[in-house]
């Protein structure tokens, strides 16, 4: 049995999950994917990923400014009966429904990969892809939360999977041995960032979906109870110019570390270790993940459905906390409250890793997907 998987890219935090499905196939695992696709992720050099058959090479002609793609030189030549196909059913992606529909002619088993829901999803745009998701024998779905779903809406419940979607770990284990308690410290001090100068980090892209005008305006009114407290800022993005005049009239020069976009785990690795609390006032996915991946509680909104599914991970009160969208005085409040308190953030950031270990893994991962294609591959051979 071959397994071709078909994506829009791979990017680096898929990597460490590609490697794993690689080594349990034992090199039947082949990879079609483009090189970079505009407003995402670029993937990954090939090398990165032995074991795997890749080509990431595959064009991207666009239609209607960048909203609709067809990539190029898709093919399933050298794959038939019993094989599977595992595709990203993002349906911008307009080449994924012929070839779905080419595989299922061959006797290819096909999966079928999305999101349940994610913070931009419309409701009629849903059921749309929904109802075309049936088209696949398998539905690989980013959480348990999303599977329960769509199994109450009359999906087969022996053909849904869930990920448990996360991130890889390998980069950030590497880099917390590289920062041991001593050089920490030290970093701390060059940083000026000691017991009276607890620290907030955001990392993610400067967008209007990150509402960090929120953030800016709650520190406003932190900044008058927790004098020295900073914020640490990590990403770029189309609105960082803005951002940054925000930040100016706002007073907050003094307040605000304009970091940049950082990729080297070895480079981000302090400042997660040395904030307190993550906080995203705007629509989180991964970057949820990645925090706890350090032991970091996360601060959100609390309007759940208008997140990416990654927030079934949160759970508010145990590893994270969450306050009434786009309320500025109340993200204030909820800070101020964490932050006299490191008795609770010290035991919600054990929670926040332990989430991860046991619920949101590579490993977990790599099995379920395991577990998913050799349904798809038994419904193809043994209808």
């Amino acid at each position: 049995m071959k397994v071709l998987v078909v994506q829009p890219t791979v990017p680096h935090y898929r990597a460490a999950f590609f490697r794993g499905v690689a080594d349990r196939l034992d090199g039947q695992l082949f990879i079609q994917a483009s090189a970079k696709i505009p407003g995402g992720p670029d993937s990954v050099p090939s090398r990165t990923l032995p074991n795997v058959n890749c080509d990431l090479d595959r064009g991207l002609i666009a239609f209607r400014t960048n909203t609709l793609y067809w990539q190029k030189g898709l093919s399933l030549k050298g794959f038939g009966l019993g094989d599977v196909l595992f595709v990203a059913g993002n349906p911008r992606f307009l080449n994924i429904f012929p070839l779905i529909v080419r595989a299922r002619l061959k006797g290819i088993g096909v999966i079928i990969q999305g999101h349940g829901w994610s913070s931009s999803s419309r409701a009629l745009s849903a059921r749309i892809r929904h109802a075309l998701w049936r088209l696949g024998d398998v539905l690989f779905l980013y959480t348990d939360e999303e599977r329960t779903q769509f199994i109450e809406n009359g999906f087969a419940p022996d053909r849904v999977f869930a990920a448990n979607n996360t991130i890889g770990t390998d980069d950030i284990k590497q880099a917390l041995a590289e920062w041991p308690m001593e050089r920490l410290t030290g970093f701390k001090q060059e940083q000026g960032l000691g017991q009276d100068a607890p620290l907030l980090l955001f990392c993610g892209r400067l967008t209007a979906k990150a509402e960090l005008h929120v953030l800016f305006d709650a520190l406003t009114k932190l900044r008058h109870i927790v004098p020295q407290v900073r914020l640490a800022i990590v990403g770029k993005g189309p609105l960082e110019s803005v951002l940054r005049g925000q930040a100016i009239q706002l007073g907050l020069e003094k307040t605000v570390i304009w970091l940049g976009e950082i990729h080297d785990e070895r480079q981000l690795a302090p400042w997660f270790l040395t904030a307190r609390l993550f906080v995203y006032p705007g629509a989180i996915g991964l970057s949820l993940l990645h925090a706890f991946n350090y032991g970091l509680p996360v601060v959100t909104h609390d309007q759940m459905r208008q997140h990416n599914p990654e927030i079934a991970a949160l759970k508010p009160g145990i590893n994270g906390a969450v306050y009434p969208r786009d309320n500025a005085e109340a993200l204030a409040d909820c800070l101020q409250h964490l932050l006299s308190s490191e008795k609770v953030v010290k035991a919600m950031g054990a929670a926040a890793l332990h989430t991860v270990q046991t619920r949101f893994s590579t490993e977990m991962m790599v099995d379920r997907f395991i577990e998913a294609v050799q349904t798809a591959h038994r419904l193809v051979t043994c209808p």
